[in-house]
């Protein structure tokens, strides 16, 4: 960050060395089906507020449609978030699921911050601190993409 607190770009080239480094730009799947399965069938057994506005079932599926930012928001911040906890939360700290769930909670985290009815300067700060952890985490957990 520089004198006014905003983020710079120490390594320009970086991007496109990840992309000379991978040409093809393989996915990486972290949440394939057997993950999903999980997840839909911790969202079948969850009860949720009524006021909260309910995900598809098999939300990730094929043939699902556009989906609502809300019910994104509730797929996230409740569903995947609760069944990654389940599944990942017990690994050693070094493992890569490990890191996947911090990293996932980072984002987790900006994101209810920046969705805030209520932003101050500490909100700023806390997201900035936030989403820059989680950028750190993405580039050390996927270096070639």
């Amino acid at each position: 960050m520089d004198d006014l607190q905003e983020v710079q770009n120490k390594d320009p080239g970086h991007f496109s060395c990840a992309q000379n480094v991978n040409p093809n730009h393989c996915k990486v799947w972290i949440l394939g089906h057997t993950r999903l399965t999980k997840v839909w069938e911790d969202m079948m057994r969850t009860t949720l507020p009524s006021w909260c506005t309910l995900a598809p079932l098999h939300i990730g599926n094929k043939g699902q449609g556009k989906i609502s930012a809300d019910r994104w928001y509730v797929f996230c911040m409740v569903h995947l978030i609760m069944t990654l906890c389940c599944l990942w939360g017990s690994s050693p700290l070094d493992s890569c699921k490990n890191k996947l769930l911090v990293s996932f909670c980072d984002l987790i985290m900006a994101t209810k911050i920046a969705a805030g009815r209520l932003i101050t300067i500490a909100c700023t700060k806390g997201f900035q601190d936030v989403m820059l952890r989680y950028l750190s985490r993405l580039d050390k957990l996927f270096p070639m993409h």
